[in-house]
């Protein structure tokens, strides 16, 4: 049955699966999409953003000297950490990705994620 699918479509349709069990408690948010598995797995995925990004968005994150240590400027660049879920929420919707998802396992210490942003030399008004 699953011969013809691609490895995209049977990993979108996975994920899509996933996440539809995280928010089947509260489906009212969803806004009707195109009848396929992308668009379908796009939908619960914001979702699935939303509900997690509200979840972590206060939670503040402390880290150790070590990991402090590497935030630094190199070049036209700054290493950051997130200070809180909420900062790392927007980082993953700046970045359309699921990081934010990696929140309880950066709070628990067991895993950093460092974002490097380009440093604006100047603004014009």
């Amino acid at each position: 049955m699953f011969e013809k699918i691609s490895y995209e479509d049977r990993y979108l349709f996975s994920d899509t699966m996933e996440n539809f069990l995280l928010l089947q408690s509260d489906m009212s948010d969803f806004v009707k999409t195109e009848c396929n598995i992308k668009a379908i797995h796009d939908e619960f995925v914001r979702l699935t953003r939303e509900l997690r990004h509200k979840e972590i968005r206060d939670i503040y994150i402390e880290y150790t000297d070590d990991k402090l240590k590497a935030c630094v400027d190199i070049d036209d660049y700054t290493v950051k950490l997130p200070s809180n879920g909420g900062v790392l929420a927007d980082w993953a919707s700046m970045l359309n990705n699921c990081m934010a998802g990696y929140f309880h396992y950066i709070y628990a210490k067991t895993t950093v994620i460092y974002i490097f942003l380009e440093i604006m030399r100047f603004s014009l008004r």
